[in-house]
Order: structure tokens, then sequence, then C-alpha cells
């Protein structure tokens, strides 16, 4: 079943002192499901699916996907001449010299990646031939590493390239993290020596070294599992 509706709701239960504000009272959210059922939660966080919104497009003129997304290069064309796509509705499919970024860039169904499509787009059809699209600056970095940021219960969350890689020895990839209770949360995804991915959650400072040990495929060999100790500086050494 679904969620149908959502409204605050006041609880009076006073088995939990700290949880109690405004005289006894307890804020909290009650939730009506589809099949009629009544939950009263502290916390909701919603998941919802895509579905991409191509039914108007006759798949015998564009190239789509199996399940409907219409296929796009870097520069989000399609296969129609002067018709473009972006977000959730389109498949990236880049050419073989983006092969280097396998690694530290893919594509998922966030707001935050839609609207950097949206740019990307909107820049490339501002130019009338492809030359001159392959010769602009700004359209020749795109796609290189995974990026999305969001707050979860007052914490900044950033995740960066390959963050939801398993460890796995056969293919030489090991996870290190760095934990301060209440403060922060710091995860390394590590391949053959070299950062693919990170987690930081927390006023950690990293996300810009972060990025730079992705891009650059820095070997931190070297430094074995010790690279997230709390007395190494690492902005310091990689900023």
């Amino acid at each position: 079943c679904d969620v149908s509706q959502i409204q605050e709701y006041t609880s009076h239960d006073h088995a939990n002192d700290d949880d109690e504000k405004d005289g006894g009272q307890k804020l909290q959210l009650q939730v009506l499901l589809t099949n009629g059922e009544q939950i009263v939660v502290d916390q909701l966080l919603c998941a919802m699916g895509v579905t991409p919104n191509t039914s108007f497009c006759d798949p015998s003129v564009f190239d789509m996907t199996d399940s409907g997304e219409l296929k796009v290069n870097e520069y989000l064309q399609t296969n129609v001449a002067d018709i473009y796509c972006a977000g959730d509705c389109c498949q990236l499919h880049r050419n073989k010299c983006a092969a280097a970024y396998v690694d530290t860039w893919f594509q998922m169904k966030l707001w935050s990646q839609s609207q950097e499509m949206g740019w990307i787009a909107a820049h490339a059809m501002a130019w009338n031939t492809t030359e001159e699209i392959e010769n602009d600056i700004h359209l020749q970095f795109n796609f290189e590493i995974f990026g999305h940021i969001t707050r979860f219960f007052g914490k900044k969350c950033i995740f960066l390239g390959r963050y939801n890689t398993k460890a796995d020895a056969k293919e030489h990839i090991r996870i290190l993290m760095r934990v301060k209770p209440q403060q922060e949360f710091v995860k390394m995804v590590v391949k053959r020596g070299r950062v693919i991915g990170a987690v930081l959650i927390g006023e950690t400072e990293l996300e810009e070294t972060c990025e730079n040990l992705i891009l650059n495929k820095t070997d931190i060999t070297v430094y074995g599992d010790h690279f997230l100790d709390f007395d190494v500086d690492l902005e310091a050494m990689f900023d």
C-alpha cells in the first residue's frame, strides 16, 4: 500500500519527558495509508519510484530503452536532430572517450542530477553546429564524478563517486571509515589503492579533498588502513 495523506498529530504520551514539548505534548505525524490503516510516527522518509513520461514519443522514431527512457549522448542530444532530453526521462550513453570516468560517475534519478542535465542541454542548444558543441570547453568536463548533497536529521550528507560500492577482496576493493559519534561519519571506497567513492555526513570539510582524490586517481596505498586516522590533516595534504 501507499501513503494517501499525512497530518500533524499531537501526542499526550508522558512516558518520555525528553521528547515532551509545549506543556507535555509531543508533535508527531499521522499517516493514512491507501488500505485505510492509520499509523503515528516520529519521522517519515518518503521513497518513490520514477516512471519516464515519454508515452508521446514514437519508439519507431526515437532511440529508447526498454523501460521508456530516450537515449542521449553526452550533450543530451537524442537520435532526432534538434531534440534534446534531460533528467529522469533519458538515459545517457557516452562515447568511448568518456570511458576513463566509468568508475566515478553513474546515472541516478535524482533532482540534482536532472538539474545538471538541464543546464548541459540548455548550453548545448545555444550552438548551431555539432562542431561548435564539441569545441565548447564548458561541455567537455561533464559527467566526471557522481555527486549528491542533501540533509538528513539536520546533518549535511554528501555522496561522491562510487560511494555505494561494497568491499570485494577479489576486486581489491576495501572500505575505510572514520566515525565521531554525534559529529561526523566518513566512508571512503578504495579500489586498487585509489579512492573511487565517498560518503561524508556532518561538517567534515572533506568534500573537496575527496573530490580531488577521486578525479586525480591519487594512489594512497602507502597509507594503508590508517588514511582516515584522526591525527592526519587530509585537507592540508590533498586539497
